[in-house]
């Protein structure tokens, strides 16, 4: 959980431990423009803004492998009713084009950057707040190399 809002983030109260140096610019940069204000509500939006600074940043080529990073593809277990979903977390021009893509600018995304395998995280739902637990990094872009992504 963050300071800005209770129900995005890590239920222990921990802010966003790293993102990438390339995510934490790109994301900089989108928050920046004119483009980003037709992208999700502006309270999700100022949430990103707050990890980002918070984050600690490293250097993609040294970023841990199970760090969610953009682009990362993650296995995610409903602590409620132990489902598992598979979800990539994605810029929002990409929603669209990929699978079980989840923005960035969205409460989930927001709450899932810069998490690591194992950790639990909670979003608001409808009329509820999910907790999920990120079960298992899939694919991280930087693992293999991929930091164009």
């Amino acid at each position: 959980m963050n300071s800005r809002n209770p129900y995005v983030g890590k239920p222990s109260g921990a802010s966003h431990s790293c993102v990438t140096d390339t995510d934490r610019c790109r994301l900089g940069r989108l928050l920046a423009s004119q483009e980003s204000r037709a992208w999700g509500e502006a309270r999700w939006r100022s949430n990103l803004e707050w990890a980002l600074e918070q984050a600690q940043a490293v250097d993609p080529c040294g970023a841990p492998k199970d760090l969610v990073t953009m682009n990362t593809t993650v296995v995610l277990a409903d602590l409620a009713t132990n489902q598992r979903r598979t979800v990539t977390l994605v810029y929002p021009d990409d929603i669209d084009l990929v699978c079980d893509g989840v923005s960035v600018f969205e409460p989930l995304g927001v709450a899932l950057l810069g998490c690591t395998a194992g950790d639990v995280i909670q979003c608001p739902a409808e009329h509820c707040h999910r907790r999920f637990r990120v079960a298992e990094v899939i694919r991280q872009p930087e693992q293999t190399g991929a930091w164009y992504l």
